[in-house]
């Protein structure tokens, strides 16, 4: 599992990225495997704040492909949105992958092992490995390589997109 921010607001004169606007990103939650069969049923989540994602917005992000938009107060993943998506994620895999032991690598951060958080893992039978800190560069290639390039480049969209709609209310 890795997760992104990307600023999602028009922006401040000046460029400073004040409190509005970093509750106003984006985090997309990516679930990445290698066998190609299941990666394509896989959840992918965008965490965002009610103010930033709209109804128009989200039926717009929704039509780019299979997505789950969740606008809340914020955009932070919280414990409960972690047990929701380990929830997702056994559905796939019961489905897609039965008899297989899913391993989700993940960055130590508290809200991901909380025991809200492990005692759903347990009972997907999901196993989690916290990945000590300052090592996702090499643990998680799909972090450092692939979500950087597409985080610099949603950030343009997500930003063209999101003022469009604030421009046409």
């Amino acid at each position: 599992m890795v997760t992104a921010k990307t600023p999602g607001g028009c922006g401040r004169k000046g460029g400073s990225h004040a409190l509005a606007d970093r509750r106003a990103a984006i985090t997309h939650v990516a679930l990445t495997t290698e066998n190609h069969n299941v990666q394509a049923y896989l959840p992918q989540v965008l965490l965002g704040s009610k103010r930033l994602l709209t109804k128009k917005v989200m039926a717009a992000v929704t039509k780019a492909g299979p997505v789950t938009v969740v606008a809340d107060k914020s955009s932070w993943n919280t414990s409960a949105k972690m047990v929701k998506i380990l929830g997702m994620l056994a559905d796939v895999l019961a489905a897609k992958a039965p008899g297989r032991q899913a391993v989700l690598l993940l960055d130590c951060a508290k809200l991901r092992l909380t025991k809200g958080v492990l005692k759903k893992a347990r009972a997907c039978d999901i196993m989690l490995v916290p990945i000590p800190a300052s090592t996702t560069a090499f643990l998680q290639p799909l972090d450092s390589r692939i979500l950087a390039v597409t985080k610099r480049s949603s950030e343009g969209v997500t930003r063209n997109c999101v003022c469009h709609v604030q421009e046409e209310s």
